[in-house]
C-alpha cells in the first residue's frame, strides 16, 4: 500500500456516541473495490475488532465498543491505515495531538492478552535495522 492508503478522522462529539464512522470519499474511490465487507481494526496494544464496511454509504459500522473501550471523545483523531486484505491499523491521537497511551485492554471476543502499545514502531524499527 502507498501513503494514500491512510486517512485521518477528527472525531466530533456526535461521532463518539454512534456505532458507525464515515470514511472519506477520496479513500473509498481508490480502495473500496479491494476492501472486503468485513474488516479488522488493529490497535497497537493488541486490541482487535471486526466491523462492517458499508461501501455504498462509505462508512464503517459496528464501532460502538471501540469508541467506548478507548473512552474516545470529540476532538480526538483516528488514523486508519489500510494494510491489505481485511486489515486496518488504527492509531488514536488525544486532544493534545499526540498519540495516546493505550490501555491494557482487548475486545471481549479476543482470547489473547494486551500487548505493549509500541508494537508497530518497534517492529518497523527492527525491520529497518535488519534490512539495512
Amino acid at each position: 500500500m502507498d501513503s494514500t492508503s491512510k486517512f485521518v478522522k477528527l472525531l466530533s462529539r456526535g461521532d463518539c456516541v454512534l456505532t458507525h464512522l464515515f470514511v472519506p470519499h477520496v479513500f473509498c474511490e481508490k480502495y473500496a473495490s479491494a476492501i472486503p465487507l468485513t474488516v479488522k481494526m488493529i490497535v497497537r496494544n493488541g486490541y482487535e475488532i471486526w466491523v462492517d464496511f458499508d461501501k455504498k454509504n462509505e462508512r464503517f459500522i459496528g464501532l460502538g465498543y471501540f469508541f467506548s473501550h478507548f473512552s474516545l471523545v470529540g476532538g480526538q483523531s483516528l488514523v486508519f491505515e489500510y494494510i491489505g486484505g481485511f486489515n486496518f491499523k488504527v492509531s488514536i491521537f488525544g486532544l493534545d495531538d499526540s498519540e495516546i497511551e493505550y490501555p491494557n485492554i482487548v475486545h471481549h471476543l479476543q482470547s489473547c492478552r494486551p500487548r505493549n502499545g509500541l508494537l508497530y514502531t518497534e517492529n518497523r524499527y527492527l525491520y529497518e535495522k535488519l534490512v539495512v
